[in-house]
């Protein structure tokens, strides 16, 4: 067998290192699983894939010659929803909009997908081109889900949402004011009663441009790496809207209004939902940057934030 731990990119070694004994014992194991999976999945690993952050990345050669990669969760994803819900979403789209899914076993957390190219934001695009690549990838992705399955709907989204809004304010309240908050909130609540299951697709929930990658086969890109809801499609330009905060800065108002109506003319969805999940998104994303130590990047989306609110 191969000895993989001393290949495993340094960020996905230090975050399994800091999960404890648990990550210990995967570190031990890993050089048996990948030899397992190889033997199972007739496919050899042929070297770890840098671009991985939350699990072990291989690039491996099918006995057909094709390449592939195997992804390995990190010990904390085996077991977990997260990891179930990706592979669910991965099944449902059926390689529309996304990365195929060729084989996988939930009981270790490993999935072997099609190999893809390079990722969107690599290619160095203008913004405006970059949002309509993923518009267009999008498109194709959110389809409708049959009755039953089992996914986080847009009702579990906004109640994550209040919930995670609650918490972080009482920390920071300093930087983002009571009078934004509540319109934050009340965004939340209406998104929430308005949650209709026949209006609700297969969304991404975080179709940045780091998470499309390029086919090998065509001009077109795939989504990887998805959350697995069910929501309306706003939800996903949502995302899109605090992206690129720099491009929003000097005048937030007027520039997301350009974004909001790109994105709307792209996708044929009302602005005014972009806007209310674009205010959530911004406010969300910018307390967790701040909560996890970036916290100039994190005032910059809450002060966009602030402008967006006047809205509402």
């Amino acid at each position: 067998m191969k000895n993989w731990i001393n290949r495993i990119p340094k960020l996905v070694l230090d975050k399994v290192k800091a999960s404890g004994k648990t990550g210990v014992e995967w570190l031990e194991s890993l050089d048996h699983l990948i030899y397992i999976l190889e033997k199972r999945w007739e496919i050899e690993v042929i070297k770890v894939h840098e671009g991985g952050t939350h699990a072990f990345i291989g690039e491996a050669i099918t006995q057909g010659n094709k390449r592939v990669i195997l992804k390995l969760s990190m010990p904390e994803m085996i077991g977990e929803t997260e990891f179930e819900n990706e592979i669910k979403a991965l099944e449902l789209a059926d390689g529309n909009g996304y990365v195929q899914l060729l084989q996988y076993d939930l009981s270790c957390g490993a999935a072997l997908l099609e190999q893809l190219g390079k990722p969107l934001k690599s290619l160095n695009l203008p913004v405006d081109n970059q949002i309509e690549i993923i518009c267009n990838t999008l498109r194709k992705s959110w389809i409708e889900i049959p009755n039953g399955t089992n996914l986080q709907d847009g009702k579990d989204i906004c109640s994550f949402f209040s919930n995670f809004f609650d918490g972080l304010y009482k920390e920071f309240s300093t930087l983002i004011s009571r009078k934004t908050m509540d319109k934050v909130l009340m965004v939340c609540e209406s998104r929430l009663d308005a949650f209709i299951p026949e209006k609700s697709v297969l969304v991404h929930g975080d179709p940045h441009n780091a998470n499309l990658l390029q086919d090998l086969y065509s001009n077109e890109f795939k989504l990887i790496d998805p959350d697995g809801i069910y929501c309306e499609p706003a939800y996903d330009l949502g995302i899109l809207m605090r992206e690129w905060p720099d491009e929003l800065v000097d005048n937030p108002i007027i520039l997301g209004e350009k974004r909001c109506e790109l994105l709307s003319n792209l996708t044929n969805v009302e602005s005014q939902l972009i806007w209310k999940w674009g205010l959530i998104q911004c406010v969300a994303t910018g307390l967790l940057l701040v909560k996890t130590g970036q916290k100039q990047e994190g005032i910059k989306l809450l002060k966009i934030a602030e402008s967006w609110a006047e809205r509402f």
